[in-house]
Order: C-alpha cells, then structure tokens, then sequence
C-alpha cells in the first residue's frame, strides 16, 4: 500500500509479485491496495488527462468521497471534475457551487455550476447553459435537467438535439425529451429521427421507451422503426417494445431474423435482447450458437445456457471456445467467468498480463468477483493508467456493493 502511494509503477509491479507469491493479496487487501491506487491516481491527476482519470473514478465516487473533497478544493479542471463526481452522488451542496461559480471563465468550473442549477428557481440559467460554448457545461446542464427536469425544457432540448454538435449533449437532449414525454415530445423525437444518424437514432428510440414518452405515442413510433428496416434500429425498437408491451409476432419476427440473418451488432443486440421462451427464437439461437462465427456462438450459447435442455451442450461448447485464441476466445472466457466457472481462471490470468488494454481490465475484474484477487491485484500495477484505475475503481465498486452473489 505505501507502494501504491508513494512509490514508482515498477517498484508497484515487482511489490504485487512478491506478495501474490507469498499470499498476501487476500480479498480485503486488494480492496485497500485498489482504494491506496485510487487514491493515488487522484492526487496525482494534471491537465485534460487527469480530468478523464477523474471521470473514469465516478463509479467508485462514494467509497472516495472524502478523497474527492479533498481534491474538489483545487482550482484546476481536475478539482472541477471531482467536484462533478461529488455532486452527481448528492455529496456536495449544490446552491454555493452555483453562486461562486455561475459566471467563472473556466468552462469546467463553468460546468459545475450548470449541473448546481437544480432548484426551480435555477431552471431558466440552466436552459441558457445548454447552448454554452463549452460541451463540458452543456453535458453538465443536460444531467442536472435530468435529475430536475422542467416541462418547459421541451423546445430546448429538442432544438439541441437537432442542432449539437456533441454526440453526448445529444444522447442527453434526447433522454430528457423522453423523460419529458407527452405527446409533442413524441412527435418531435419524430422529427429529428427521421434526419438523424444511426447513434442519434438510437437514442431516440431509447427516449421513446421512456414511460412517459411510451405512453403518449412512443410505443406507435417504435412499432414504425419495426416496419422500416431490418437494422441496428429495428433491432433496438423490438428489444424496447419487449420491455414495455406484451410481446408479438411482429417483434419476435424481427429478433428473430436479426439473429438468423443480421450484420455482427444486429445480431449481437438480438441475442442479447431476445426471449428464450419462444420456441422460434430458441432455434434461431441454435443456429447461431453452432454457426461459423465464433464470437457470435459464444453469445448465443450465453442465453441458451440457462435452459436446462442446453445446458450441458452450452457449457462444453462454451469451454472449448475459451481454449480459441483472440476475440473469440475472450468472449467466451468471459461468458463463462459471468456463469462463475472456474475452468477459464488460467486462460483470464494470461489474459491481465498479454490482452488488450479493455480485456486486460475485463479480465482482471472477471479474476476477483471468482475469488482470484491476488490474480486480478496484479492489473493494478498494469502500464496503461485507464486500465489501473478501471480496474481500481471495479474493485472498490464491487466491495462498497458486497460479493457478487
């Protein structure tokens, strides 16, 4: 721990070794090493790169409160983001953030005050930050309209949602237009859709499901998507309609056909997204899990393993697709971790010190929630900081929770 504090990364990695040969690196140490490294990578964190360490942190923003605090009274964007962090977990109070920092040049500290603004007396200078210059305030403006929202946020939104140049403020407008709902909300989500992009779509799609959006047309509009064509979007709308009405032919014909005869994310999302009590399903699953596509077999045996006529098959195919080298593999490492079979503990340590960045962290977390910490310690030394600190706040994440069950 004193290590992690104060010490360089390779004195970090040849201290993890040493005590994960000598048994040390029980549960309770890896989550005091992950809080020390944590911690660590929050004092240490400068410029535009600490401010993202910063934010990689806001999962794990509770069992570092009093870290954040501390860091929160900096002047630096870096202070600015842990003071977002604190904000959005209800641990700072929001109205003496908004009153120093309303008018602030700095566009991040600009940015804590719009996401302060959540009393009703703060909603029109909130609607102003959502055309601020700077996309850390619009973003900042947009959550905290979602946490209050105001019907008088409609037109607002929706103009930023036709007209932001930020993917994000998007996805924002597009969830408070949602959570809005009513009929104009409805028929104005309509309107940008049908001019929009694919990601901007589904976003769309997601604030149609909104139940206030759902209710007052957004089931219509989603039946619509279904009819336009076979794609990511349909897919999207089926999987909605299947969270919010009783399901029907014609959303289980689109999964369906997704899973049989769909681009990778298609498919990908239909798998994900499908009943496996339908018999047609369950065979379109059949046919993908035994198909030529590896990563997309390791999906599917993943929904059909919980039927108990598939099990056993699901599970042998599963194994022998964790022995695959890349994508593939992983995939089906994973799966498997998820299902808490051990068998694939080898193959993930492997993982943690040779995948990818991504998958050295997904490994590595994989590795402690089946018992394996001192395995999964060893990524907290790992050279890439976002796969250190991911890692590090997974850990706190998972313990601040308990045991995965």
């Amino acid at each position: 721990m004193k290590v992690a504090l104060y010490g360089d990364l390779p004195a970090l990695q040849r201290e993890i070794e040493r005590a994960a040969r000598a048994g040390e690196l029980d549960r309770g140490a890896v989550v005091k090493l992950a809080d020390a490294l944590a911690r660590r990578e929050l004092a240490a964190a400068q410029g535009e790169s600490g401010a993202r360490r910063v934010r990689q942190l806001r999962a794990c923003a509770l069992p570092l409160s009093d870290a954040l605090g501390e860091r929160a009274e900096g002047k630096d964007d870096v202070a600015a983001e842990a003071a977002l962090a604190l904000l959005a977990q209800r641990k700072l109070e929001a109205e003496p953030l908004l009153e120093a920092h309303a008018r602030d040049a700095n566009g991040a500290w600009r940015g804590v005050a719009a996401r302060a603004a959540l009393r009703r007396t703060d909603v029109a200078q909130r609607r102003l930050w959502f055309e601020d210059p700077d996309q850390r305030v619009r973003r900042a403006a947009f959550e905290a309209a979602l946490e209050a929202p105001d019907a008088g946020d409609l037109d607002a939104a929706l103009e930023s949602l036709r007209l932001d140049p930020d993917p994000l403020v998007q996805s924002l407008a597009a969830r408070l237009v949602g959570k809005l709902g009513g009929e104009a909300a409805v028929l104005g989500l309509r309107d940008r859709y049908d001019r929009a992009d694919g990601p901007t779509q589904l976003g769309i799609i997601e604030a149609w499901a909104a139940p206030a959006a759902f209710r007052a047309g957004g089931e219509r509009e989603l039946r619509r998507v279904l009819q336009l064509a076979q794609d990511t979007s349909s897919v999207a709308a089926a999987r909605a309609l299947l969270a919010s009405a009783p399901k029907d032919a014609a959303v289980l014909g689109v999964l369906e056909h997704a899973i049989r005869d769909g681009g990778d994310a298609e498919r990908r999302l239909a798998i994900a997204a499908a009943p496996t009590d339908d018999e047609s399903i369950v065979k379109a699953l059949l046919g993908a899990a035994k198909g030529q596509e590896p990563p997309i077999a390791a999906a599917a045996w993943e929904r059909l393993s919980p039927l108990p006529q598939h099990r056993n098959e699901a599970f042998r195919a599963l194994r022998s697709l964790a022995q695959a080298k890349g994508a593939a593999g992983e995939d089906a490492r994973a799966v498997l971790a998820r299902f808490g079979d051990r068998t694939v503990v080898p193959a993930l340590i492997a993982d943690v010190k040779t995948a990818e960045p991504w998958r050295r962290q997904a490994a590595a977390l994989d590795l402690f929630d089946l018992g394996e910490a001192g395995a999964a310690a060893r990524a907290l030394a790992d050279p890439d900081p976002g796969v250190r600190t991911n890692v590090a706040c997974g850990v706190l994440s998972r313990d601040f929770r308990g045991p995965r069950s």
